[in-house]
């Protein structure tokens, strides 16, 4: 029984999640959340539909936090489930995955053990979420390579080499890939609609500016602002191109240097002739055409008490480095 002023969490969390070498314990969670007048209800989950399932039936209850322990793909199915209950709960995040990548870019400590004290002393904030058909995203929906890199990721080898495994992968799938023909369809934050017909290796649609582990993309995406950003890169000399394109992805450079087009929407409609496989938040999901809209402040996550200074701080960096 809850005593007064005494919140109620629950943390789902994926046993399989993270490195084999990186363990959670559930019980240190409990314990350190109930010192700070926190009730925890412990429920690991079986498959992503129970975690969805788990995340909704505790917010419906009423519980103040919903905290999901793993990585992103966990987090992501989390969010399926509390999208529409958000002014019930917020979401609370333990890193225990293998990229991390909202918790890199909500500047959450890497060790879980550390992010429990975001939990238990940070801030709720508005985030706004993308929706793919029927299915919301966090960070970054995606057609063409980076889906291609994920489905062809084994599980077993990334909880054993982690981020090693995506940039194996990612070669071995760089030398296969092929672009295809796509159909873009973009409403701009005006209502004003663009059709871009293109010869393409890749698509993003980005929420957020990390793409993946020391990756940033979409340097001028904000998950609060109630914008997608979307980037296509186009192909016309076939592989030196995408090697171009992934090379001066790393150094940042790939909007000065590659045939990369960004656009700003609140709608897009993504069409290929043939199906090509999407990926939302580092999991491959169905396949082209897809439709996706975004959802403002959809969703609370607890972030840094001083989050919003720190992304400041690095705004007033970034345009520094810039002059």
């Amino acid at each position: 029984m809850s005593q007064p002023n005494r919140r109620r969490a629950v943390l789902i969390f994926n046993p399989d999640a993270g490195q084999l070498w990186n363990t959670f314990d559930p019980q240190l969670v409990k314990t350190r959340l109930e010192a700070a007048s926190i009730d925890l209800t412990i429920q690991p989950s079986s498959s992503p539909q129970d975690v969805t399932l788990q995340a909704r039936r505790y917010a419906e209850d009423g519980y103040d936090i919903v905290i999901g322990a793993g990585g992103d793909g966990t987090i992501n199915c989390v969010i399926q489930g509390l999208a529409d209950h958000y002014h019930q709960a917020a979401l609370g995040i333990l890193p225990v995955g293998t990229a991390n990548v909202l918790a890199r870019e909500l500047k959450i400590p890497l060790d879980y053990r550390e992010a429990i004290d975001i939990i238990t002393r940070g801030k709720a904030i508005p985030y706004d979420l993308g929706k793919a058909d029927e299915r919301y995203f966090l960070l970054m929906a995606g057609t063409g390579f980076d889906a291609k890199v994920t489905s062809a990721v084994p599980t077993f080898w990334k909880r054993l080499f982690g981020t090693f495994t995506y940039f194996t992968i990612g070669m071995m799938v760089t030398m296969a890939h092929r672009p295809f023909r796509v159909k873009v369809t973009i409403t701009e934050p005006n209502g004003h609609h663009r059709v871009l017909k293109r010869f393409a290796y890749q698509v993003i649609i980005a929420n957020s500016e990390t793409y993946a582990n020391g990756l940033v993309i979409a340097e001028s995406a904000n998950f609060d602002d109630g914008i997608l950003d979307v980037y296509i890169f186009n192909a016309r000399r076939v592989l030196f191109d995408w090697f171009l394109q992934m090379l001066t992805i790393v150094v940042r450079k790939h909007k000065q240097w590659t045939d990369v087009e960004h656009y700003q929407a609140i709608a897009v409609e993504i069409e290929s002739t043939k199906p090509i496989p999407c990926q939302h938040d580092g999991d491959t999901v169905g396949q082209t055409p897809i439709s996706v809209v975004v959802r403002p402040k959809a969703i609370q996550i607890i972030a840094p008490r001083d989050w919003h200074e720190t992304t400041l701080e690095g705004l007033s960096q970034v345009a520094t480095n810039a002059s």
